[in-house]
């Protein structure tokens, strides 16, 4: 969802800095998406009336409406709404649509940032400030969300998971996704030729480069992330074949390992789950979340993958020998 409200303010943005709108391809140009995506967008957009479109020269051209909005005083429930809604977007802080938004509440309520809020208490929201389980980074974010609004590259360090030292990075930025309050960098590498996800919390130094970002009119996030189990993408695509146990079937529904996911009640009991997923690095995170309860059936690599990591695991837990002392972790 975090994805979708930057994607789709960047298409309103874009509108507000052309006086006379643009066209399809001149948004797709500016915005680096696929022609479906910007579609579905900019439907969403036009029919709750943010936007206008006419025809120009044959061309349907769009531009933001210009009607005036009407002046109003929350109530206190809409602006405790308003509050709540504003701190779902937290992982979204230093993007220009997070910072309208708390222009607007520094507009309605500007006594908030000095912590004085009115007597009566009845029109008055918190200051914004929250304790995220996850470091922000408004700062960093910031500069990524200008360069992919502004069209240009951005140059940073990153620490892979299976590298010793962070390695340089030179990447054309597209959108931001989010999981669990994590926020991911969806972005092409120059280097690599091949689309990346970079967990924020592993990009250091980042700056926007004076390089031109290339254009991507291929570019299609729900293409890209459609067999996800979480944020992986990109990956060939892998039929998995799991079986949970009987005592805990019934909540596989609860935490899935894809949204397209088969299940299959079998008759002692249990829940056979087959989904397509890319990679298996998930995968195998989400089978090892169910513990005891669950057994890989295919690939063949992912039932290996999983005994060679249990087997690893299980050398830690001799239950023969005396734990290790506190003083041996010192």
């Amino acid at each position: 969802m975090h994805t979708i409200i930057n994607r789709r303010w960047g298409i309103i943005a874009e509108l507000g800095a052309r006086r006379r709108g643009a066209s399809v391809q001149q948004l797709r140009a500016a915005l680096r998406t696929s022609r479906s995506t910007l579609y579905r967008d900019l439907r969403f957009l036009r029919e709750r009336d943010f936007i206008h479109s006419e025809r120009v020269n044959g061309e349907a051209r769009y531009t933001l409406m210009a009607r005036p909005l009407p002046t109003m005083r929350p109530t206190a429930q809409e602006g405790a709404a308003l509050y709540l809604a504003r701190q779902a977007l937290s992982p979204l802080d230093g993007t220009r649509v997070v910072r309208e938004l708390d222009a607007l509440l520094a507009r309605l309520w500007p006594d908030a940032a000095e912590h004085s809020p009115p007597p009566d208490h009845t029109n008055a929201i918190p200051t914004m400030q929250s304790n995220p389980p996850h470091p922000r980074r408004p700062e960093l974010v910031q500069i990524i969300d200008d360069a992919i609004l502004s069209g240009h590259r951005i140059g940073f360090r990153y620490q892979s998971v299976d590298q010793d030292a962070p390695s340089l990075r030179r990447v054309d930025p597209v959108g931001f996704r989010c999981y669990h309050d994590h926020v991911y960098l969806i972005a092409w590498d120059c280097d690599r030729e091949d689309w990346r996800t970079f967990k924020s919390v592993r990009i250091e130094a980042v700056e926007r480069l004076d390089e031109r970002a290339d254009p991507h009119p291929d570019y299609d996030e729900e293409a890209l992330f459609g067999h996800a189990a979480k944020i992986w993408a990109g990956d060939e695509v892998v039929e998995v074949a799991v079986r949970i146990a009987a005592p805990v079937a019934r909540y596989v529904r609860e935490w899935p390992l894809t949204s397209e996911q088969e299940t299959m009640p079998e008759a002692d009991g249990t829940v056979l789950v087959r989904a397509r997923v890319a990679g298996l690095i998930e995968a195998k995170r989400w089978v090892l979340s169910w513990g005891r309860n669950a057994e890989v059936l295919a690939p063949p690599s992912l039932r290996r993958a999983l005994a060679e990591e249990l087997t690893c695991a299980h050398a830690l837990y001799d239950l023969e020998a005396d734990p290790p002392s506190s003083s041996q972790h010192r």
